[in-house]
């Protein structure tokens, strides 16, 4: 079905000039193939890295790692180190920065199931990480270490997160410390969730701490949540609570449910941490609504549903 149906129609897609339907085909076609198939994908897909547009470069960079087959992944490193082999697929030219980011982010993916190339991956990208002064390449190479667990990395993740004033990278920064749990950083973490002004900063950091299964601190969260005033506040710390899903902390929850002399904020976040706490599966209902939506597509109907998730 997939061969015959799909990849044919697919594979038309890309000979369309329309940026939004190239980023989706793209990857589409790394996610349905399957990785005894993919050498009948890659070379359309890699053709696409020497686009005219951006974001279609940077689909076709995350792809290969999606995708998951050996050439690809050599694909992903020749862009990540900006090579020879790698300036060839761009053009020529030097390899754009954010597509090295994606490709060291699309050789992280890849090599998360494939135990033998995490070392070297991980070398890699940490020797990377050390050189590049970019932002965005500095995030997504965080991301990718903690994909693989890298935790004997986190001190050096964990010192750039102190010492940058870059919102963007801190929190892409969290989000590798919260995947590889790194659980040293969890008193600095729990102090930007309380302090920070930065929404989608506060909601990373957030999230970092329910990866990292913060239960040391979740008294603190739970007097966050209760003493919040502020909306970024309250929902930060009810995703946290929730997402480090420590049963203990719903008697708490449901004491300031019930507080009728609490804040209105922290009494409807609360509902909203002992929903999360009580999920049914490991991941949000919404997931299946969500998960693989291309976010440089979204059309009026759907930007509004996935803002209410």
């Amino acid at each position: 079905m997939i061969q015959k149906d799909i990849l044919p129609s697919l594979l038309e897609a890309l000979e369309l000039d329309h940026p939004d339907i190239l980023d989706s085909t793209l990857l589409a076609l790394a996610r349905i193939t399957p990785r005894d198939d993919a050498d009948l994908v890659l070379d359309e897909i890699v053709a696409q890295l020497a686009s005219d547009h951006t974001s279609v470069q940077q689909a076709a960079s995350l792809a290969p790692g999606v995708l998951g087959s050996p050439r690809a992944d050599r694909t992903c490193y020749n862009l990540m180190v900006d090579n020879r082999e790698g300036r060839k697929l761009v053009g020529g030219a030097r390899v754009p920065r954010l597509m090295r980011a994606f490709a060291a982010l699309a050789g992280a993916i890849y090599a998360r199931e494939h135990l033998e190339l995490q070392g070297s991956v991980i070398g890699k990208i940490r020797e990377k990480f050390a050189e590049t002064r970019d932002p965005s390449a500095k995030g997504a190479m965080a991301i990718g270490l903690g994909l693989l667990n890298a935790g004997r990395h986190g001190g050096m993740l964990y010192w750039e997160l102190m010492e940058t004033r870059n919102n963007v990278l801190k929190g892409h920064l969290a989000v590798g410390l919260g995947l590889m749990r790194y659980t040293r950083a969890t008193e600095e973490l729990r102090y930007v969730v309380e302090t920070t002004f930065v929404p989608k900063l506060r909601q990373q950091v957030a999230i970092a701490l329910g990866l990292m299964g913060d239960t040391d601190g979740m008294d603190a969260l739970i007097e966050v949540l209760h003493n919040a005033t502020m909306l970024g506040v309250s929902s930060s710390a009810a995703m946290a609570l929730g997402l480090i899903g420590d049963r203990r902390a719903i008697p708490s929850l449901v004491a300031i449910v019930e507080d009728s002399q609490a804040n209105k904020i922290s009494r409807a976040f609360a509902v909203v941490a002992l929903g999360i706490v009580g999920e049914k599966t490991d991941l949000p209902w919404s997931t299946s609504i969500v998960q693989n939506s291309n976010y440089r597509a979204k059309v009026d109907a759907l930007a509004e549903v996935y803002d209410i998730l």
